[in-house]
């Protein structure tokens, strides 16, 4: 549950068909079993969440604005925030049986997973000097 007060500020949400569109684009992405994130660097100091729930994984609309609730909290704690990165959460698979917490815990494996490609590409972009292949 959230902290009372707690917002998902509109400068932490990608609003527009373009943007979504620029994610897919850059065609990177890790899936689970119920998840896939797309990403894409942004340039920008924070992170950006856009949600994809379609209504074959969830038909009725109680069931997919509880998933977005739930993968909006998640986004929210997460530490890795700060990056500047566009993220698109799919929900990929009906989690008709899952759980709070077993939702909570593949999607934070993926954010992990995210984190240190992400570390691990910055890392080395600065050892090859400019980052501009030669």
């Amino acid at each position: 549950m959230s902290a009372p007060g707690a917002r998902f500020p509109r400068a932490a949400r990608l609003t527009k068909p373009s943007h979504f569109a620029a994610v897919f684009a850059a065609r990177q992405k890790l899936c689970g079993r119920f998840f896939c994130v797309h990403w894409r660097e942004n340039g920008l100091p924070h992170a950006r969440l856009g949600l994809v729930v379609a209504k074959r994984v969830a038909k009725r609309a109680v069931r997919r604005n509880w998933l977005k609730r739930q993968i909006r909290e998640i986004f929210r704690v997460w530490p890795g925030r700060s990056v500047g990165v566009d993220l698109v959460v799919r929900v990929t698979h009906p989690p008709h049986d899952a759980t709070r917490r077993v939702l909570r815990a593949e999607l934070e494996t993926l954010l992990v997973r995210l984190h240190d490609r992400l570390s691990a590409s910055r890392f080395r972009t600065r050892a090859m000097g400019d980052g501009v292949p030669r």
